[in-house]
């Protein structure tokens, strides 16, 4: 019988369940697809981190990272917990020989994110960042269309990443509004899988512009009669120089009213154009000024995951993905170094507000 692959999945909240959902189901849609042993999950909290346990499959539980990544029956740690805690739990597995997955951003800052990007490069296990809407399947045609010169010369990209979720005043306080932890705000948490897409479908971003608001600067503590106050953007833009000449911009932000999950891509070129919306994620739109019948056309691209929602279907493809990768023995993507480099970015702009100026970035 073949060896089923140990998981040890560290985090048990949005992420860490929509992972450890992923490892259960994917032997549904590929049967052939070498079989997942949930072995441990860590979390801070005994009694949360015994129930999600139980609830997902897990044979067992810690209050101790180290503890999963030490457990030999685990072949692949896979990250979920706050920015913050990514870059030691990330360098002790590589060096132990382990498969890791990171959840995005790589690293709550730059330094910490190139730690795990050397540990990577020393390590034997194999690692990728989880930057989910590429994997989705309209953005891999999306990819293949730009290969294949369907733009032509590119003259404007943007991207917009709109959320509502801190339009509430009364929404609890968070590790996400401390700066410690997060490593920053909607720029980092949201805007870094536009960066992460821009460099997949068009290449580098080599200078950027910035400016960031923080519009609702204290939130109530849950249980509570204090308050804290905000140390994260709400609210980021950025323009950005590309390396082939062009121009782009990135919008990130929290307390766009009416918006859900709404993240957005449109790259316009000399021949052709996409489109693309979260809300619609198996729709991508395509203009092409050589079409006769000249007008945005919808392709519907195949769902590989019926049944499951935008978000999760790239959750769920690269995950599968990456498994494929260890059954081959082949490097996955996007790897820490595109993690490094999407935060670079990202990094980069936060600079720029800072400082009032374009900053340039060094690769």
């Amino acid at each position: 019988m073949t060896k089923k692959i140990g998981v040890g999945m560290l985090g048990y909240g949005s992420m860490g369940r929509t992972h450890s959902f992923a490892y259960r189901v994917l032997p549904l849609f590929d049967p052939k697809l070498s079989e997942t042993r949930l072995v441990a999950v860590f979390g801070r909290t005994e009694a949360n981190v015994r129930r999600f346990a139980g609830e997902y499959g897990f044979e067992t539980c810690y209050t101790d990272w180290k503890k999963v990544v030490n457990d030999d029956k685990v072949d692949i740690i896979d990250i979920c917990t706050p920015p913050s805690e990514h870059s030691e739990a990330a360098v002790e597995a590589l060096e132990k020989g382990k498969n890791v997955i990171c959840e995005k951003p790589l690293a709550a800052n730059i330094d910490e994110a190139e730690k795990i990007v050397k540990a990577a490069e020393k390590g034997e296990g194999l690692s990728m960042t989880m930057f989910n809407v590429r994997f989705l399947p309209a953005m891999q045609y999306a990819k293949r269309l730009i290969d294949r010169n369907f733009l032509g010369h590119v003259y404007r990209l943007f991207g917009s990443c709109p959320k509502m979720s801190l339009i509430y005043p009364k929404r609890y306080f968070t590790w996400k509004d401390k700066l410690g932890p997060s490593g920053g705000g909607s720029l980092l948490d949201l805007g870094v899988h536009v960066t992460d897409l821009v460099r997949f479908l068009v290449g580098e971003v080599k200078e950027v512009s910035a400016a960031t608001e923080l519009y609702l600067k204290q939130r109530p503590v849950k249980g509570t009669e204090m308050v804290e106050t905000v140390e994260t953007e709400d609210t980021g833009l950025v323009i950005m120089k590309f390396a082939e000449g062009f121009l782009g911009f990135l919008e990130a932000t929290k307390v766009a009213l009416g918006n859900e999950d709404a993240m957005r891509i449109e790259i316009n070129g000399s021949k052709g154009a996409i489109s693309w919306s979260l809300e619609d994620p198996c729709v991508l739109r395509v203009f092409s000024i050589e079409d006769p019948e000249v007008g945005w056309k919808n392709i519907h691209v195949s769902n590989s995951y019926p049944f499951i929602d935008g978000v999760s279907q790239g959750h769920l493809a690269g995950i599968h993905y990456f498994l494929r990768c260890l059954e081959k023995e082949e490097a996955p993507r996007p790897s820490f170094k595109d993690g490094l480099r999407a935060q670079e970015i990202i990094d980069a702009a936060y600079r720029s507000a800072r400082e009032g100026k374009w900053v340039s970035l060094s690769h």
